[in-house]
């Protein structure tokens, strides 16, 4: 079932001397209260960002992969 996953963070890193020249600021380990799925969120020039991106397959995709 798809839902809008809510994030909470279970774990900050801090980043590398060579991360922080890049731009990234901080990292999280975030898991989704309804679901349980972890994901790695970077702070970089002010926003969180997902280090990937884990959307939803359809069928479809299943099957042409």
């Amino acid at each position: 079932m798809a839902h809008t996953h809510d994030y909470q963070t279970i774990e900050r890193h801090a980043v590398s001397n060579e991360a922080g020249e890049i731009g990234i600021e901080s990292a999280e380990i975030r898991k989704c209260s309804q679901c349980g799925e972890e994901a790695i969120f970077l702070l970089s020039h002010g926003k969180w960002l997902p280090l990937y991106d884990n959307s939803t397959l359809t069928e479809k995709d299943i099957m042409l992969a």
